[in-house]
């Protein structure tokens, strides 16, 4: 019926009515081989199609229509009176009912249907028209829209030719779309691989020139790839690490820690850790690291390798571990720790600054030289001392700065060198202990298991051990002194009363051991002031001294004499048989004094007068002691002076 949609019956599109027109057939095929020649480009295929639909039915215009968002259609290809809608976005039930019907529509004439968009048909001038679906592998593709000006322009033929169309054009459609949807994923995984292989080489250029350590290390720790500073921090060339693990270089004391991070990581029981630990350089020196692992897992979570960042952080370690040594001697020193002990703890940081090198210091006394070596072979350290003034003065050679021997070579090994190299010390470091004024003090010497120099770190690390040695020294030198000073007569030497108090009090307690007597002697010089007022106190200093040895000389080393006044001295005899020893040693005491002293020219005499007191019968301590031998030094000058009374 005119002006009516229809839904053609394919009775009607019978293969009689394209055969009536052989030029329909001939339009499929070259539209066919024109499409397969030109298959990769959706556009040029949707071009010539519409061009030789056009044709094919003689219409006005065609156009190819692709759904958009909703409801709309967009034009992708026009020819004829259609050509100006390309583009456009077309709100149309006939395009929308012919793709869920998959039936050709025929609109025979456009000014009596409803559902056609009559301000754009009036402004093609369009009457009839031709809405065919099209299909591929099942799937709507699009709609195939041929116009005419002429209302009932469209026969049977052209429906059928339109039909066999649909089919080679969806297929166009379809395969056109694909292969450009293919051609956009390869461009995709293109541009996706050339940014993956971008990405990578910036990875690797990261990865390689990282200014800390990076490599990826295998679930059974050998190392899989590692860059140049991983080789700088720990002295191995890439192939030598590849052939290794990291389990190799590892201190030991720091491996099984190490080892269970790895398996809580393994495990899952922690996503990343970060420990403080030592790697073991090639030439044997230890290196501090900080090492932060992770671990890479596939899809399915099973674990693939870890990756390891390594950070060398040696040189602070050492300067704490220094700083804290450092501390902790100065301590000591301030402490009055035995200068031995001290020794002992410098002797402690310089090993734990040098792994694998045994420290040994040889100090100097004004007639003999100890040393100080805690962990030196027993056998080796007594060689050492035996020949230590000739070791001491060749590994110092009048330096200051370090000396490094090479005990196989340096002639000043020659006694000692099977020795010293059967323990396996190859090198030995040396440097001078002295003062601020440059008076050596001593030797340190660092005996080494691996032949190499001396780094800036060793350096450092020796000349701080010299300096805590001259404090310690100097320090020792001078609390001694002080001691001294505090314990004994600035003019004689001798002890003084501090002194004799601890002399007697430990002479008492050793008798009350042993069974044996203590006796206190009090001397006081005779008439000393008229010495004074005749020839002058310097006379009387000097007279003082002299008089100080004679008393010493006749008195026992185990025996005490002490000076607790100006002209009063006390000697403390402990361990006697018998009270007739000290009366003995009295005796000879006072004719000590009978020769006379040469002083400037002069001969003066001297005399005294002594009083004595025996433990345990006249009395049990320092005090009664001390008071019975008074009384007993005044009944001597009672009766007349240059005597001893008991």
């Amino acid at each position: 019926m005119p002006g009516s949609t229809a839904q053609l019956p394919r009775a009607a599109l019978s293969e009689s009515h394209w055969r009536e027109d052989p030029q329909f057939l001939a339009t499929i095929i070259e539209t066919q081989s024109d499409i397969a020649a030109v298959e990769l480009d959706p556009e040029l295929v949707m071009s010539i199609i519409v061009a030789r639909t056009q044709r094919l039915t003689n219409a006005d215009g065609a156009t190819i229509e692709i759904a958009a968002d909703g409801q709309e259609m967009v034009v992708r290809a026009a020819s004829g009176i259609s050509q100006p809608c390309k583009g456009f976005r077309i709100k149309t039930n006939i395009s929308r009912d012919a793709l869920l019907s998959g039936q050709i529509q025929y609109i025979a004439d456009t000014a009596v249907e409803p559902r056609v968009e009559i301000d754009r048909c009036h402004t093609g001038d369009i009457r009839s028209k031709v809405v065919v679906p099209l299909y591929h592998l099942g799937q709507a593709v699009g709609i195939l829209k041929v116009s005419s000006r002429q209302p009932q322009a469209f026969t049977p033929a052209h429906i059928a030719a339109l039909r066999l169309m649909a089919g080679l054009v969806g297929a166009a459609l379809g395969n056109a779309s694909e292969v450009s949807t293919k051609k956009q994923l390869l461009a995709q995984r293109t541009v996706a691989l050339e940014a993956l292989r971008t990405s990578e080489q910036q990875f690797r250029g990261a990865f390689e020139h990282a200014s800390i350590g990076m490599a990826l290390v295998a679930l059974d720790g050998r190392w899989v790839q590692v860059n140049r500073s991983v080789s700088h921090i720990v002295g191995y060339t890439e192939d030598e690490l590849l052939a290794s693990n990291f389990q190799a270089i590892t201190h030991p004391d720091d491996l099984q820690t190490d080892l269970e991070l790895v398996r809580q990581l393994v495990a899952g029981e922690i996503p990343s850790y970060r420990l403080t630990k030592r790697y073991i350089h090639k030439n044997g020196q230890i290196v501090w690291i900080i090492l932060s692992v992770s671990l890479v897992r596939d899809p399915s979570g099973r674990p693939l390798y870890f990756v390891s960042q390594i950070q060398d952080i040696t040189q602070s370690r050492r300067r704490e571990l220094l700083e804290a040594d450092h501390r902790k001697v100065l301590e000591m020193v301030a402490r009055d720790h035995p200068l031995e002990t001290t020794m002992e703890q410098i002797a402690a940081m310089l090993e734990r600054q040098v792994e694998g090198a045994t420290a040994s210091l040889l100090l100097v006394e004004p007639s003999a030289i100890w040393q100080v070596a805690p962990n030196l072979p027993p056998d080796l350290a007594s060689a050492v001392q035996s020949r230590a003034f000739s070791l001491a003065a060749g590994l110092s050679n009048g330096k200051s700065t370090l000396n490094v021997s090479c005990i196989a070579d340096d002639l000043v090994w020659q006694p000692l060198r099977d020795l010293t190299l059967a323990h396996g010390m190859k090198i030995c470091w040396a440097t001078v202990i002295r003062s601020a004024d440059g008076v050596p003090h001593g030797l340190i010497t660092l005996y080494c298991k691996h032949e190499r120099p001396p780094g800036e770190s060793d350096v450092e690390s020796m000349e701080a051990a010299a300096n805590l040695a001259t404090i310690a020294i100097e320090h020792h030198t001078a609390a001694s002194r002080m001691a001294h000073l505090t314990q004994h007569d600035a003019l004689t030497g001798l002890p003084n009363r501090v002194l004799y108090q601890d002399r007697i009090e430990q002479a008492l307690a050793m008798a009350r051991r042993s069974g044996m007597h203590v006796a206190v002697l009090v001397i006081d010089l005779d008439h000393f002031k008229t010495i004074n007022d005749t020839h002058g106190h310097q006379a009387g200093d000097h007279l003082l001294q002299m008089l100080a040895q004679r008393l010493r000389s006749c008195i026992r080393e185990a025996d005490t004499l002490a000076r607790v006044g100006g002209d009063e001295f006390i000697a403390i005899l402990p361990e006697l048989p018998g009270r007739d020893i000290a009366e003995r040693i009295a005796v000879e005491l006072l004719h000590s004094l009978t020769a006379p002293f040469e002083i400037g020219g002069a001969r003066l005499t001297a005399a005294a007068s002594i009083g004595i007191a025996v433990s345990p019968e006249d009395g049990l301590t320092s005090i009664q002691l001390q008071e019975r031998a008074d009384a007993a030094l005044y009944r001597a000058k009672r009766n007349g002076r240059n005597q001893f009374s008991i």
